[in-house]
C-alpha cells in the first residue's frame, strides 16, 4: 500500500496524509462488520499516541455503539508540524502548492463520514 517512491515513512504528498486516514477509516468498519459476521463483540478501538488519533477517526465512523480508548492521543499534530521539531523539516512553500489536492481530498473524506453520521443518526432513531 505504501507507493513504490517512498522513502520509509516519509510522506511524498500532503494529500497522502488524508488518504491514509480515510483508508484506515474504510478498512476498520470493514472489520468490524467482519467481526459483527463472526458472532464477535463487544467492538473495541485502541490505539497508542498517532494510531489512538486514527482509532478515534475510525470509531466514530462506525454506526453502533464501540468502545474507544486512545492512549496517549492528540487532538491533532498542528504544534509539532508549526512550532515543535518537524517545523523547519517541512517545505511549506510546496504544501502551499498541493493546497486544491488536499481540498479535494478532505471533500471526498467528508461524504464518506457525512454518510456515516446518517447512518448512525438513523441506527439511534431505531433504539
Amino acid at each position: 500500500r505504501k507507493p513504490k517512491a517512498q522513502l520509509r515513512s516519509s510522506l511524498r504528498h500532503l494529500s497522502d496524509l488524508f488518504m491514509m486516514g480515510l483508508g484506515l477509516i474504510m478498512e476498520s468498519i470493514a472489520l468490524f462488520h467482519w467481526c459483527e459476521r463472526q458472532g464477535l463483540g463487544p467492538l473495541g478501538m485502541t490505539g497508542l499516541s498517532m494510531g489512538g488519533h486514527m482509532g478515534s477517526l475510525a470509531a466514530s465512523a462506525w454506526n453502533k455503539p464501540i468502545a474507544v480508548i486512545p492512549c496517549l492521543a492528540p487532538s491533532n499534530a498542528a504544534q509539532v508540524f508549526t512550532e515543535g521539531v518537524l517545523s523547519r523539516s517541512c517545505a511549506w512553500n510546496t504544501l502551499g502548492r498541493t493546497l486544491d489536492s488536499v481540498r479535494a481530498v478532505t471533500e471526498k473524506s467528508s461524504q464518506v463520514t457525512s454518510r456515516s453520521a446518517a447512518s448512525r443518526a438513523t441506527a439511534a432513531e431505531r433504539l
